[in-house]
C-alpha cells in the first residue's frame, strides 16, 4: 500500500496549530511554575522558622541576630579564599553561623527559586578556597539575604497607620531609627563590634527619642525572641520575623520574587501568608522606598 506523504499545505496548518498550542500553553506552565515556586519559598520560611524557635529555646528565648558583617571583615582579609566566591558586605539574615549546622543543615533553604539569582549555582556566596588551602573561611555563608530579609528585631509599627518620616529616606519610623542605630555597625565591616547586633535598639541614642517609634510606642526596639508579642500590643501571627526580598532595579521598578508582586512573610506564630503589593508591610511603599537605601 503506497502512503502519501504530507503536502505543504498541511504541513504549514500542522505548524499553526503546534504553535497556537504552545503559545496556549506556555503561559499556564509559567503560572504553574510560579505557583510552585512560591509553595517552595513559603515552605523554606516556615522551616527557617521552626529552626529560629530551637535556637530560641536554648539561647535565653532570643531568636538568632542579624548575620551582619563577615566574619573576616574586609575581602582583602580573607587570605587564600576564592574573591569571586564571596561578598564582604553586611548581610540582613539570621546569623548564618548560629544556625549551621546545630539547627539548620540545609543551606538551600535561604534561596528562594523565583529570586532573580535563584537558579545560580553560588547564589548564596559560600566561600571556597582559592586552591592554596589557606582559606580559613570556607563554608561560610556570606550572601544569606539573596532572598529573604531577616532584622532580627521586634517590628510592631511598620504599616501604613504607623508614624512614617518624610524625607529622602522615607519609611516607617521605626525602621528609620533601627536602621539609624544599626548602621555603623553594618557599615564598617568590622566582625569586632557586631555584639550590637544582639542587643535591643536605643532609638534616643541615635535622636529618635520621645517619638514614639519604638516598641509599644517606647524608645527602644527589643531584640525578638520567644514571647516577644508581651513588648507590644500585638499579637503573635501579626509579627514579622522574615520575608521575601525587595529590590528596585532602574529598569524595572519595583522587583518580586514571585508574580503577581508580593512577598510571603514569616510571622512570629510560625505562619507564612502572601502579602500583595502595596497593601502592607513589607509591601508597603513606605518601606519599598526605604529598602532600596539598604
Amino acid at each position: 500500500m503506497r502512503y502519501r506523504g504530507f503536502s505543504l499545505a498541511e504541513l504549514l496548518v500542522s505548524i499553526a496549530v503546534v504553535g497556537l498550542l504552545a503559545s496556549l500553553l506556555l503561559p499556564t506552565l509559567a503560572r504553574s511554575r510560579q505557583a510552585t515556586n512560591r509553595t517552595v519559598c513559603q515552605q523554606n520560611l516556615k522551616q527557617l522558622g521552626a529552626a529560629f524557635r530551637m535556637y530560641a529555646e536554648e539561647n535565653k528565648a532570643r531568636y538568632p541576630r542579624m548575620h551582619g558583617d563577615q566574619t573576616f571583615g574586609h575581602r582583602d582579609k580573607a587570605d587564600g579564599c576564592d574573591p569571586d566566591s564571596f561578598t564582604d558586605a553586611a548581610a540582613f539574615s539570621p546569623d548564618t553561623r548560629a544556625l549551621f549546622v546545630d539547627y539548620l543543615t540545609e543551606p538551600a533553604l535561604l534561596m528562594c527559586p523565583s529570586a532573580p539569582r535563584g537558579s545560580e549555582r553560588d547564589a548564596l556566596g559560600i566561600v571556597h578556597d582559592d586552591g592554596s588551602g589557606r582559606c580559613g573561611h570556607s563554608g561560610e555563608i556570606t550572601r544569606g539575604d539573596e532572598s529573604y530579609y531577616y532584622l532580627g528585631y521586634v517590628l510592631d509599627r511598620v504599616n501604613g497607620s504607623d508614624p512614617v518620616l518624610p524625607g529622602p529616606a522615607v519609611g516607617p519610623g521605626q525602621l528609620v531609627g533601627l536602621m539609624a542605630f544599626l548602621a555603623p555597625v553594618l557599615s564598617n565591616r568590622d566582625p569586632l563590634d557586631d555584639a550590637l547586633l544582639d542587643r535591643d535598639a536605643d532609638l534616643a541614642a541615635v535622636g529618635f527619642g520621645g517619638l514614639g517609634f519604638g516598641n509599644a510606642g517606647r524608645d527602644d526596639v527589643r531584640r525578638l525572641g520567644l514571647g516577644s508579642e508581651r513588648l507590644t500590643t500585638l499579637v503573635p501571627s501579626v509579627l514579622p520575623v522574615m520575608w521575601d526580598r525587595v529590590r528596585r532595579a532602574p529598569a524595572a521598578g519595583v522587583v518580586y520574587n514571585h508574580d503577581p508582586g508580593g512577598c510571603n512573610v514569616l510571622y512570629l506564630d510560625g505562619h507564612v501568608n502572601f502579602t500583595a503589593f502595596a497593601s502592607e508591610f513589607p509591601t508597603s511603599p513606605s518601606f519599598i522606598n526605604l529598602a532600596a537605601f539598604f
